[in-house]
């Protein structure tokens, strides 16, 4: 038995094809509530990962700290150490400001917790776009 040959463009057509009206999911009160909750639901998964940023910036500094060591020009492993891990957490704070907001609580967290220097144009666009559903 012989195997269709692959056809991108037929493919193609029907992925760009409009949904028919019996396949469109309806604007239902339990449609709106499940997209409310995903969208919670990767707000809070993008939050997890910062919090375990934010105790493995804790545990490098509390180790740069208690070894007594200072920064100088030339920094020490355990200096770089703090650095990456701030890096890590400012680098999943950002990424985190461009996932849209489930509620003006986060909403807020986005604008308290990235300044102005570390935000993009991109972010900036988020939360813009974020405060105009919310107006």
């Amino acid at each position: 038995m012989a195997a269709k040959p692959y056809a991108i463009d037929t493919f193609v057509a029907q992925l760009l094809a409009p949904i028919a009206d019996s396949e469109e999911q309806a604007d239902t009160k339990a449609y709106r509530k499940q997209i409310k909750s995903d969208m919670e639901r990767a707000w809070n998964f993008g939050m997890e990962r910062i919090r375990v940023a934010e105790a493995l910036q804790v545990v490098a500094w509390e180790a740069f700290r208690l070894s007594g060591e200072r920064y100088v020009s030339d920094p020490t492993p355990r200096a770089v150490a703090v650095n990456k891990a701030f890096q890590a957490r400012l680098a999943l704070e950002r990424k985190q400001c461009l996932i849209p907001a489930p509620t003006a609580v986060q909403m807020r967290w986005k604008k308290r917790n990235v300044d102005a220097r570390h935000q993009t144009d991109e972010i900036k666009a988020a939360i813009a776009r974020d405060e105009a559903r919310f107006a």
